[in-house]
């Protein structure tokens, strides 16, 4: 039995099959990943998360890092904000959760809320008491209120201003304003904020 050599007429022709065959697989996989050649997606819709906290809706500035924790184990910290509800482990991280109901006012608040949304990376982030899960919400149809119609809706609620400041526009999305929320600005004023 005779070994081919390498550069034999019979190797050549398995190159080029070889690299016929990676050229169309190449072809296929760029045109499978073509967002113009997938009829199923509707390039109109706009999509982004939002939650609940407090009664007050919220919508998360897209691409941020969310995670979703369920009956958490939080260690208070004495002589700390009523707002502050502790402190986290979240594999190793210690995350800050706050709950925004205590800002208003509310006595007989949960110390050991059901559910709290990290918003960030869980090293850098902090977190919300949350009223439920978070839902994916359509903005495609919502009117962007200015700010003066923005201001008079938040100051119909029992927020302080505090929170106001880490908004940065409100849509009303099916007859219910959602309020588009800057979590570093968010937090950075929880942190402070010592009422």
């Amino acid at each position: 039995m005779q070994d081919s050599l390498p550069n034999s007429p019979e190797n050549a022709t398995d190159d080029a099959r070889e690299s016929s065959a990676l050229e169309h697989l190449s072809e296929a996989l760029t045109a499978s990943l073509d967002p113009t050649q997938l009829p199923s997606i509707d390039r109109g819709r706009k999509r982004t998360y939002g939650f609940a906290a407090h009664g007050i809706h919220f919508l998360l500035p897209q691409g941020l890092y969310c995670e979703l924790l369920t009956q958490p184990a939080i260690t208070p910290l004495p002589n700390s904000p009523k707002h502050f509800c502790g402190l986290s482990n979240v594999r190793g991280n210690l995350v800050p959760i706050y709950n925004l109901g205590a800002l208003s006012g509310q006595h007989g608040l949960n110390t050991h809320p059901k559910l709290a949304l990290i918003l960030g990376s869980i090293a850098t982030g902090a977190a919300l008491v949350v009223d439920g899960n978070p839902s994916s919400i359509e903005t495609e149809q919502a009117t962007t209120l200015n700010k003066d119609d923005s201001t008079a809706l938040f100051q119909k609620t029992d927020l302080p201003d505090v929170i106001w400041e880490a908004v940065t526009d409100t849509l009303m999305i099916n007859n219910t304003p959602w309020h588009q929320l800057d979590p570093k600005v968010l937090f950075t004023q929880l942190s402070r904020w010592t009422h």
